[in-house]
């Protein structure tokens, strides 16, 4: 899709299709591991024999394996790739993630945008930002932003090359550097972390977010999107079992509304909100304290 394109939304509600693909993983962790009294030998509402033939699901071996050892399994069933993160190191395996990422992010990326307003700010710094769809995305939506696309080598290369192909050049460029590594740009007073944080451990999350503000200019606006499970913790289910897929092939999970305004209050921001927006997803925002030098 064209960067012309970028504020066009879909005629039809994909809500079904996505829910599919992030819910799929979500049976083979109940065949593994859930106990209920459905699924415990003994109770007369005993149902086990109905999941048996499940077992030797590879998914399911999988979740036995990530239970017993708390080591992520294989991304997707692919032999070689054992942990994501450091496949997305292999070209070939970070074009097709990249790629896959990118897809969803022009109906999500959309979504987001409508339930921001961006318009008092100048520059966006889109952390581990993939194909750079998000940032493509807001400066469709807010012409006076501008936009840094932060990734590592070889998803940099990707990124520039779909930049450019979208025709947001101008508005949005790549700085090659890992989120960890290195201080991250001063120079925005937007930070977003688009589907990045439920990826970690809270102990990492906790990282990110002090990265976060200590580079986030005064003023500034951190904003997360994300799955987020509700405050009370019992659901939304279709967010549950996208969490199932997390723990599959991530170090992470689908935290909770409260989990996050506490990793961002323990950071130094002030005042987290949350909101709705497409597909399961939602945002939450949230300010570094201080006054924002505004459009300029």
């Amino acid at each position: 899709m064209q960067g012309s394109d970028l504020t066009r939304a879909p005629q039809t509600d994909p809500l079904t299709i996505y829910r599919f693909r992030d819910g799929m993983y979500a049976a083979d962790l109940l065949t593994a591991a859930i106990e209920h009294e459905h699924l415990v030998k003994g109770s007369p509402w005993f149902v086990g024999p109905y999941f048996a033939a499940l077992k030797d699901r590879s998914v399911c071996r999988d979740f036995v394996d990530v239970l017993r050892t708390d080591c992520v399994a294989n991304w997707a069933g692919i032999v070689g790739h054992k942990d994501w993160h450091e496949s997305m190191g292999d070209a070939d395996f970070a074009a097709t993630f990249t790629a896959a990422m990118d897809s969803r992010g022009v109906y999500l990326g959309q979504a987001l945008a409508r339930s921001l307003d961006l318009s008092a700010y100048a520059r966006v710094l889109d952390v581990a930002g993939g194909s750079g769809i998000y940032a493509c995305v807001l400066t469709a939506a807010y012409p006076q932003l501008r936009a840094t696309v932060l990734e590592k080598s070889p998803v940099d290369r990707v990124a520039a090359k779909t930049i450019a192909e979208r025709g947001c050049s101008d508005r949005v460029a790549v700085v090659a550097a890992d989120m960890f590594d290195v201080p991250w740009p001063n120079d925005a007073d937007v930070h977003l972390l688009s589907n990045v944080l439920h990826d970690w451990p809270d102990s990492i999350v906790r990282k990110l977010l002090a990265r976060s503000f200590a580079a986030l200019s005064p003023g500034g606006l951190l904003v997360l999107h994300d799955a987020f499970i509700n405050t009370q913790k019992t659901g939304p289910l279709p967010t549950a079992q996208y969490s199932a897929l997390l723990m599959h092939a991530t170090q992470g999970k689908c935290y909770s509304i409260g989990e996050y305004g506490e990793f961002l209050t323990s950071a130094g921001f002030v005042d987290p909100e949350y909101r709705p927006t497409a597909a399961d997803r939602g945002r939450m925002v949230a300010r570094k304290p201080g006054p924002l030098s505004g459009v300029g």
